[in-house]
């Protein structure tokens, strides 16, 4: 039986293909399912105008992937992960960390499965990430996971928070040495 397909089905065709199926696999799936519709002389010409739009529109794709290809091609992308002395990370860099970097250092939107990470980083140092932005536009990401760096932030103790905590604090003075006034300290 010859029908038109309105929609892609894996292994079969793409939409609006004319393809020729056995009468039960159009009858019992393809038709019930909406996917086909049996081949008549209107159906054939709808199908036809199906492929050339299907056409302009995987066109304009292949535009738009190529020109953000040539945005990323040559960017280096840092990630930056929690690591250890031996240069091992905390957890891992996955795809969608890289995803976040591009977003923030290059501003261009990527869909996190388009990366084709085989599987998650976990060690400092440079990798090649390739992306499929289209079946024909292929890019390598070069990213590298960098140690986050951990900030040290001053504690300082109110006396309303010391007398829960069984802590005795007083006022520092302020003194030319020291440019932080009205400081608290603990007392030994």
């Amino acid at each position: 039986m010859k029908v038109v397909l309105r929609d892609d089905v894996e292994n079969v065709g793409l939409k609006g293909d004319l393809i020729e199926v056995t009468d039960g696999y159009a009858r019992n799936y393809l038709v019930p399912r909406g996917l086909a519709i049996k081949a008549t002389k209107g159906v054939v010409q709808q199908g036809e105008a199906m492929r050339r739009n299907r056409q302009a529109r995987d066109a304009r794709d292949r535009e738009a992937a190529q020109a953000l290809a040539d945005q990323l091609t040559g960017r280096r992308i840092e990630v930056r992960a929690r690591a250890g002395e031996e240069g091992r990370l905390f957890g891992s860099v996955t795809a969608a960390d890289v995803v976040d970097a591009v977003r923030t250092q290059t501003g261009v939107e990527l869909d996190r499965r388009k990366t084709q990470l085989a599987e998650p980083l976990k060690e400092l140092g440079p990798a090649e990430i390739p992306v499929k932005l289209h079946s024909d536009v292929d890019v390598t990401l070069s990213a590298v996971p960098r140690a986050r760096r951990r900030a040290v932030l001053p504690v300082t103790l109110r006396p309303a928070c010391s007398s829960r905590l069984g802590i005795a604090v007083t006022p520092h003075e302020e003194n030319e040495s020291d440019s932080s006034p009205g400081l608290w300290r603990q007392e030994p």
